[in-house]
């Protein structure tokens, strides 16, 4: 078993919820909306601590430079998508 499934964390534990979301999805769009990006860290059932070889938390609550780096195209392409519908 690889370092990155040995060390994963539960996904309802490694994710707990997050008022701002939840005040986001009350409020609907266009006036707010959000994108996910949990995909490329985690699976249906745990978080991954290394994705691609690359760390992904700094700590409890933000993600390091080079993981957050290698989001940056698909945080653009879903930007992108939502924009398209403004």
């Amino acid at each position: 078993r690889s370092p990155d499934h040995a060390c994963a964390v539960p996904r309802d534990l490694a994710l707990t919820p997050e008022p701002a979301l939840a005040a986001a999805a009350q409020i609907g769009p266009p006036r707010a909306q959000s994108i996910d990006l949990t995909r490329f860290m985690c699976t249906a059932t745990h978080c991954l601590p290394v994705v691609g070889g690359v760390l992904v938390h700094k700590d409890r609550g933000h993600l390091t430079r080079a993981f957050s780096a290698s989001l940056g195209a698909f945080l653009l392409r879903d930007l992108r998508r939502l924009m398209r519908a403004w």
